[in-house]
């Protein structure tokens, strides 16, 4: 009898008070990069990381794992045990790109893979020449309209094929598509007129314009960007075009809610910092932080338009 009291009483004790909750973390942190060392996202997820390490008080390991546009790192994360100590770094529209450009995706991203919480927001810049006779939008859509299927762009990665089709649809013409291996790689033909427009990322892009290398015509952000105010967006000029990527963490998904909003409380904390806003503005990234349904409620969209953007840039899956 009293045995059966004493366990009613400690019943009732853990209905009231609920188990310990576990200390997070209570190991090491292990960050999933899937783009090679040294290069921009691995950038930007070390400074994160490092604001992790110190908020955190824990240990945080970053893993690069490229590859296979980059759904070697994703798979791993949305299959690791779903505890928040391993987290994927990548962009919300990165991973839905990875997912809508291969035959088999190897995960179902929306529902392995949960946001967290996001950092910036990396827009796309539409450049010419710097000898080119074009200043605007608008005189370049004309210039396109003439020369219909001679006309061509350059492009380096997936966001930039898929942006220069749909201005190529909007303006109704067919310009051809010529893949380079980096975004330096086609300056020069660039600046010959062997194209007529290309597509680059903020930073690099900017950067190159202040060195006289190219010229900016818009930004591919449905507002302007508070990092180059001074670019106009695509929608002024008449094309409803909008893509650009939001940099995130994921977790799997079934990660214990406690853990997931610890986790968009740091990365919030990050980005919305001094530090962090400097950082990013160096980058020409707007500092964007969404809620985990806000992140999810955008990643789930990304998935959905990237299947149209493959279809529309005609991308071989691989």
């Amino acid at each position: 009898m009293r045995k059966t009291l004493l366990a009613l009483v400690m019943l009732g004790i853990c209905g009231v008070t609920g188990a310990p909750a576990q200390t997070f973390p209570n190991r090491e942190l292990r960050v999933v990069v899937p783009f090679p060392p040294g290069s921009g996202p691995d950038v930007i997820a070390r400074f994160i990381t490092g604001k992790f390490q110190t908020s955190l008080k824990a240990s945080v390991i970053v893993e690069n794992r490229p590859g296979a546009l980059g759904n070697i790192g994703n798979e791993f994360v949305a299959r690791a045990k779903p505890d928040g100590h391993t987290i994927l770094f990548n962009g919300l529209s990165t991973v839905a790109g990875g997912m809508a450009m291969v035959k088999n995706p190897p995960i179902d991203a929306g529902n392995a893979l949960q946001v967290v919480g996001t950092f910036a927001r990396q827009p796309h810049l539409l450049v010419v020449g710097p000898n080119s006779p074009h200043r605007s939008v608008a005189s370049l859509s004309e210039a396109l309209k003439k020369k219909g299927k001679s006309a061509s762009y350059g492009a380096a990665y997936p966001q930039a094929r898929v942006l220069g089709a749909l201005l190529s649809d909007s303006v109704g013409t067919e310009a051809v598509e010529v893949l380079y291996k980096t975004s330096r790689d086609w300056i020069n033909d660039l600046a010959d007129g062997r194209l007529d427009f290309a597509v680059i990322e903020t930073g690099t892009g900017d950067a190159l314009e202040r060195q006289n290398q190219i010229r900016v015509l818009a930004i591919s952000t449905a507002q302007r960007a508070a990092a180059l105010p001074q670019y106009p967006t695509l929608k002024e000029s008449g094309h409803d075009i909008e893509i650009a990527g939001v940099w995130g963490m994921f977790v799997p998904a079934g990660t214990p809610r406690p853990i997931i909003d610890q986790l968009n409380r740091e990365t919030s904390e990050a980005a919305k910092s001094d530090e962090g806003r400097a950082f990013f503005t160096k980058l020409s990234n707007d500092v964007v932080t969404l809620s985990p349904e806000e992140g999810q409620a955008v990643f789930l969209n990304d998935l959905k338009e990237w299947v149209k953007f493959v279809r529309v840039a005609k991308i071989e899956q691989q």
